[in-house]
């Protein structure tokens, strides 16, 4: 019966992690997510319909290289805490200290409601002595292009502002 105890644990422990993952990226708390990944972490980004998110496509690799690609994308959102994202359908699935999972996503702009995108994360877990933490993360992603042009815009308006 313990066995089961802990694999709900985990599970759980899975989840919790992708949630304060996206706290993190939405309140823009770029330490805490050191906290998420292990250190030689590796992210992935792919668009499901061709439409690019800032030339943010590709590989991104250590942590510290994946915290300054997530800044990048969050560069034009400096109002509202927008973007809000939104996980679910997390399927989990557990092999000793190894875990793969693989949840779905919406996100929004807060300002004019409308969706971004949307799409699904698929996570290689690893446990370690401090918890679980993400060892690889692939974001899948099809975004909504007309928003695109209008964040696109709002970018080149606050890159100027420097």
């Amino acid at each position: 019966m313990e066995d089961r105890y802990q694999r709900l644990e985990d599970r759980l422990d899975i989840v919790d992690l992708l949630s304060r993952f996206h706290h993190a990226v939405d309140a823009k708390r770029w330490d805490d997510l050191r906290s998420i990944f292990i250190e030689d972490a590796v992210a992935e980004y792919k668009s499901l319909n061709g439409v690019s998110l800032f030339d943010l496509e590709g590989q991104f690799s250590p942590t510290s290289a994946i915290i300054d690609w997530i800044r990048k994308g969050q560069e034009p959102f400096q109002y509202n805490g927008a973007p809000t994202h939104f996980m679910t359908n997390h399927l989990v699935t557990l092999d000793g200290n190894e875990a793969r999972s693989a949840s779905y996503f919406i996100d929004f702009d807060l300002v004019s409601g409308k969706a971004i995108g949307t799409g699904q994360y698929k996570c290689r877990h690893i446990r370690t002595g401090s918890g679980w933490r993400i060892a690889h993360m692939l974001l899948e992603q099809r975004l909504c292009d007309d928003l695109v042009a209008v964040i696109a815009a709002q970018r080149d308006s606050t890159s100027g502002a420097d």
